[in-house]
């Protein structure tokens, strides 16, 4: 199991997102019991998780700069119940299929767990960005937002490739929902990609630009 929660409990006051609306879908949730035993809907749990990464908003809007960062921390930890819950069953299910899928799931836990602390890591602190004389923390800010929304997208698409197991199997009907969620998140992290890419683009040439200042500077 992963149960890891290596990130402070800090939270920035958040600007409602763009929430995923399912169409009217009358089929049946099929529910698996978490590690403390509680019953869990894991399709509408990675649902709630993934929400704040359909805003795909990386720019902060908020009043702290890295607000939309603790948000998708959120948004991992909500993930990460369902990702136990799921994980838990393949290993206990007994089918050699579901376990190598919830070893490989597992595995996607931990990578992800290990990217976000490292990109916790090298954000810089709200203070940084807003006293800071360039843009160059800004860009910084944004593309690692961008980082955390694709590792966490990346985690929710591997556990819905799990979760179609039960779609498949009639276990959970809901076979609209499923594949209308799917296709939102999918498209979500193809627009954050982008996006990504671009912010990354844009701080490496800024802070070249500002290191070939500084050199004339100080040749004079």
């Amino acid at each position: 199991m992963t149960n890891v929660h290596p990130f402070p409990k800090r939270r920035a006051v958040s600007k409602p997102a763009k929430r995923h609306t399912t169409k009217p879908d009358h089929g049946t949730p099929f529910y698996l019991p978490s590690t403390n035993g509680e019953k869990v809907d894991v399709l509408t749990t990675v649902i709630a998780g993934c929400n704040v990464f359909l805003a795909a908003d990386l720019v902060s809007a908020q009043e702290e700069p890295t607000g939309n960062f603790y948000r998708a921390l959120e948004g991992y930890e909500t993930l990460l119940l369902a990702a136990d819950t799921i994980i838990q069953f393949g290993m206990t299910e007994g089918a050699i299929d579901l376990r190598n899928k919830a070893g490989r799931l597992a595995d996607w836990c931990e990578q992800t767990r290990k990217l976000l602390i490292k990109t916790h890591q090298a954000i810089p602190d709200s203070e940084t960005i807003m006293m800071a004389d360039d843009t160059v923390p800004d860009f910084q800010a944004e593309y690692l937002t961008g980082v955390a929304y694709l590792a966490a997208i990346t985690l929710a698409l591997n556990m819905l490739d799990f979760y179609q197991y039960f779609i498949v199997t009639g276990k959970d009907t809901r076979k609209a929902m499923f594949q209308d969620f799917r296709g939102a998140i999918q498209e979500a992290g193809d627009g954050i990609r982008s996006h990504v890419r671009h912010a990354g683009i844009a701080a490496h040439e800024i802070d070249l630009m500002h290191k070939k200042v500084r050199a004339l500077l100080e040749d004079r």
